[in-house]
């Protein structure tokens, strides 16, 4: 059976979850954690529970239970999914590793799913933090870096040659400021130390970069050609 990947944006949307124990809750914790608004019981089902939804999930309920649920959903439009019975399922739920803003999800197609927990948890050995720092950083600087470099296929190719350095290696040994500042050279920006705001009062001089960049944790984002003379505008090209 083949499924369409896709992440649910179901922030301030509500969902339903009819049942209990660990596995309610889990479902429970992961639907509120994306920011969705949840109902959830263990008393059968009223179709009147489905008033609003655009989401429900079913755990551990009765076949005439889960039947009622999938034709009701089915007639309203409402997505269901029922835990550990793929022909009542409108989608079904990966097993995801997490690290800040990137998500990896791993399917089986509900044939296996202890396989996708075991490739999760190979993967989680493999990526750690700092693929989240990355993600944390770059976003600071991609809208500057758009500007700057309006044409998409140039930008592109930076984001690569970034990616493909030494960057992630950097940030996982924790030289956040000599990797980001050294990878500069991809893309014409660079993070430059600043003295932890709450040590010392800001001077004009650092009042004067907050306002010419941007700030993440404590790294100002300024443009490259200040730090490197300007040798990346004059070796493009």
């Amino acid at each position: 059976m083949g499924h369409y990947p896709v992440f649910l944006d179901l922030r301030e949307r509500s969902c339903l979850v009819v049942g209990s124990g660990p596995m309610a809750e889990e479902k429970v914790r992961g639907l509120i954690e994306a920011g969705a608004l949840v109902t959830q019981h263990d008393r059968g089902f009223l179709p009147e529970d489905l008033d609003g939804m655009v989401l429900a999930i079913v755990c551990g309920q009765p076949a005439e239970v889960v039947e009622e649920i999938w034709t009701e959903a089915r007639r309203r439009g409402v997505l269901v999914n029922t835990v550990d019975d793929v022909p009542h399922c409108d989608f079904i739920a990966p097993s995801i590793l997490r690290r800040g803003d990137l998500a990896i999800a791993i399917s089986t197609g509900g044939r296996a799913p202890a396989l996708a927990v075991r490739l999760r948890q190979r993967l989680e050995r493999e990526i750690g933090d700092e693929h989240a720092r990355f993600l944390e950083m770059a976003g600071s600087v991609r809208t500057a870096l758009a500007a700057k470099r309006p044409d998409f296929a140039e930008r592109r190719e930076l984001w690569y040659r970034l990616v493909d350095s030494d960057v992630l290696e950097r940030l996982r040994a924790g030289d956040e400021a000599g990797r980001w500042g050294g990878s500069g050279r991809f893309w014409g920006w660079s993070l430059t130390p600043l003295t932890p705001l709450s040590h010392r009062p800001p001077n004009h001089r650092e009042r004067g970069e907050r306002q010419r960049g941007s700030c993440y944790r404590g790294w100002a984002v300024a443009p490259l050609s200040r730090w490197l003379g300007g040798r990346w505008e004059r070796g493009r090209g």
